[in-house]
């Protein structure tokens, strides 16, 4: 089988593919690949599809939407998703629509019926103008939002959520008691062979329940727990409720089974290794100075003024070494180690020196 996984794709890998798709020939698209670059070799979405249509004459389509990462900015894709039905119109082609919770069908919450509730809306009813009117064989796979536990990739959500925390502080969208639906990629990509095993050319929407029923409060306090000291701000957001149903463990004998809070901790200690790698030596030896106490950061303050004093008058009589303004670079490096208000007290310091 040939088959094309196109969108967001921040979350497939050699795993994922060998697990959804063993023994097929898998090309993987990743949505920011398809928009008008003029770096790219394709100038637009059309023409990379008329692209790939002629290096392939794919079998199956699977089009994860944008929407599957938790509290993402990305405007909708429904553009590139009539770009791929109409690829695949007058083809027996099964296309696979993986859907996240928002625009969930009888979501009672307030944020299924604006801004990303809507979007989400519009693209199923894509998915069933296509299905009805032109004969693409299409399912719509409504999932909980998703994460990925796999050391091969960067996760979406989690990275810059653990980015934040490193800082003292993180924000989430939704209300304490929101509900907050995850899954894990990996078990996506069983449940996806298991659809397409047992495909038939019906259009169909299916849910997956969510398992575990977190909520941004209970992701705040793993959050807590992994960074002593975090402060976690909560949104007004009602959050994103999936209809409960059995069909993907009675039709597909699928059930979930990893859970995110039991997940994170070993997420985040690959997190915590990634970035140090990344930090330079430098950069690891500033962050140790930053994090001193007010007496030492004053004492060093004043260390550095008597030395940097020194050094001024000491090559004050040298032509090459006297280039250097001694005052100016201890300015700066007081302000630029300790912030703005060493940095006044270091300019106070050099100007009053005889």
């Amino acid at each position: 089988m040939e088959v094309l996984v196109v969108g967001n794709t921040a979350y497939v890998d050699d795993d994922f593919c060998a697990k959804a798709f063993p023994g097929d020939h898998v090309q993987v698209v990743a949505a920011q690949d398809t928009r008008r670059d003029e770096s790219s070799p394709h100038a637009s979405w059309k023409e990379l599809l008329q692209h790939l249509d002629q290096a392939y004459e794919f079998d199956r389509v699977v089009y994860l939407s944008n929407y599957l990462t938790p509290h993402i900015d990305s405007v909708g894709d429904i553009e590139l998703l009539r770009s791929v039905f109409r690829a695949c119109m007058g083809r027996r082609i099964q296309l696979l629509y993986i859907a996240g919770p928002a625009g969930a069908e009888g979501a009672a919450d307030a944020a299924g019926r604006t801004g990303k509730g809507i979007i989400a809306r519009a693209a199923n009813d894509l998915c069933r103008y296509y299905a009805a009117r032109e004969g693409v064989q299409t399912k719509i796979l409504r999932v909980p939002f998703l994460y990925t536990a796999s050391a091969a990739l960067e996760d979406p959500f989690l990275v810059p959520l653990f980015d934040a925390c490193s800082t003292g502080s993180v924000a989430l969208q939704g209300a304490e008691d929101a509900a907050f639906p995850l899954l894990c990629a990996e078990e996506l990509a069983v449940l996806v062979r298991r659809i397409f095993d047992s495909w038939d050319a019906s259009f169909e929407t299916l849910d997956v329940a969510d398992a575990f029923h977190h909520t941004a409060g209970e992701v705040g306090d793993a959050l807590k727990a992994l960074f002593p000291g975090l402060a976690v701000a909560y949104g007004d957001s009602a959050g994103y409720a999936l209809p409960a149903s059995d069909v993907a463990r009675v039709r597909y004998g699928w059930f979930q089974r990893y859970d995110l809070l039991r997940d994170l901790s070993t997420i985040q200690a690959r997190w915590d290794a990634g970035r140090a790698k990344k930090v330079s030596p430098l950069r690891a030896a500033i962050d140790r100075i930053q994090m001193r106490t007010l007496p030492i950061k004053c004492l060093e303050t004043g260390v550095a003024w008597v030395l940097f004093e020194v050094l001024e008058h000491l090559f004050s009589q040298s032509a090459q070494l006297n280039v250097l303004d001694y005052r100016l670079l201890y300015v700066v490096l007081i302000g630029t180690l300790y912030g703005l208000d060493f940095g006044l007290v270091a300019a106070l310091l050099a100007s009053v020196w005889p």
